[in-house]
């Protein structure tokens, strides 16, 4: 449901030539493009979340969530002037009910299969979730092409080329990818941006009202950067500057990963620490369990960005923390947006 056969839930030959397709479009000079739009949307979100920090207690998700997808959404769509937010929220509100429900059934193997689950309220309600979704990256492309079109097929501009464009420029070439694969890794993009991102912001401004010494340290590392000048644009080279605010970020994903677990096929029998793991299994690893893992994180409950500096990480397995996956089929250049929009909305808000 939802990604239908997008990168995450393909195999085989089909994922590795849909990898290699969708690398192309997360190279640097590509996503230091949209960096733009980033820097945009984070303003805003720091506008909405000073008016609602006036009072004790501050509910953070839903601003952030609504950042996060107009970020996303120009980043992979395009910029829409006309664009009805009406329609955004909708596309949010099917997103967060429709992985909830995907969850709830993943949970429970009575669920699984598909002639149970789909007679069940729950089941249909996700239809009309997945419906949504579909429409509004199908009613996408055709916006795309359309302009495509107008431009004769010329799809680049100077800056904040859509990921879209990439994609509708092998589409146009080739026979092998079908406006039906377009639409399954776009819903793929936003999906697995939008949910992951948002819930890794909250708890990161959620940790750093716990550890106020923390937020001094991340708020003095920010006003040698930025000089007083809170309102002007990040560039790309000051985000690398922000080598402490990038240890919080990791502290974070560590103790609150955005993926609680991960499944893999063996392909071959292996042996591991004694146990006999015969080809064809379906192995769950379980990031939040192995980031508490004592031997590589002592104390690991208590929260301690220091971890992360480049002392600290010296001599560490990369396989210890791994909130993006590792391996082939580790998180795609997702996870490099994921870190800019992360840091940027931390960053304007301090």
């Amino acid at each position: 449901m939802f990604l239908g056969t997008g990168l995450i839930n393909s195999g085989g030959n089909l994922w590795r030539f849909r990898r290699r397709l969708l690398n192309s479009c997360f190279r640097k000079d590509i996503l230091k493009g949209h960096l733009s739009i980033m820097n945009e949307k984070s303003l805003i979100l720091v506008e909405s979340l000073k008016k609602e920090t006036r009072e004790d207690f501050t509910k953070v998700k839903k601003p952030i969530s609504e950042c996060t997808l107009n970020i996303i959404h120009d980043i992979i769509f395009g910029r829409h002037e006309d664009e009805n937010k009406s329609e955004l929220r909708g596309l949010i509100n099917s997103i967060k009910w429709g992985m909830r429900f995907v969850v709830e059934r993943v949970m429970n193997g009575f669920l699984w299969p598909h002639f149970i689950y789909f007679s069940t309220k729950r089941g249909k309600e996700l239809k009309k979730h997945e419906k949504i979704v579909k429409d509004f990256t199908r009613s996408r492309i055709q916006q795309r092409k359309q302009k495509l079109m107008e431009r004769n097929f010329s799809t680049r501009e100077a800056n904040e080329t859509p990921l879209l464009d990439l994609l509708l420029e092998y589409h146009f070439k080739s026979t092998d990818f079908t406006e039906n694969d377009l639409s399954d890794e776009l819903i793929t993009m936003v999906i697995a941006g939008q949910d992951s991102t948002t819930v890794a912001i909250s708890w990161i401004l959620y940790m750093l009202g716990l550890h106020e010494d923390i937020q001094t340290k991340v708020y003095e590392e920010l006003d040698l950067i930025f000089d007083g000048d809170c309102e002007r644009h990040v560039t790309l080279e000051e985000l690398k500057e922000m080598k402490y605010l990038k240890s919080v970020i990791k502290e974070t994903l560590r103790l609150y990963p955005p993926a609680p677990f991960m499944a893999r096929q063996v392909h071959k029998d292996v042996n591991i620490c004694g146990y006999q793991i015969p080809k064809g299994t379906t192995c769950v690893v379980l990031p939040p369990m192995l980031h508490r893992d004592e031997e590589t994180f002592p104390d690991a409950e208590r929260f301690d960005p220091d971890r992360f500096s480049p002392e600290n990480s010296q001599g560490r397995s990369p396989y210890a923390y791994i909130p993006f996956s590792a391996g082939p089929r580790n998180c795609i250049g997702l996870s490099v947006n994921y870190n800019y929009i992360t840091k940027l909305a931390i960053a304007q808000k301090y």
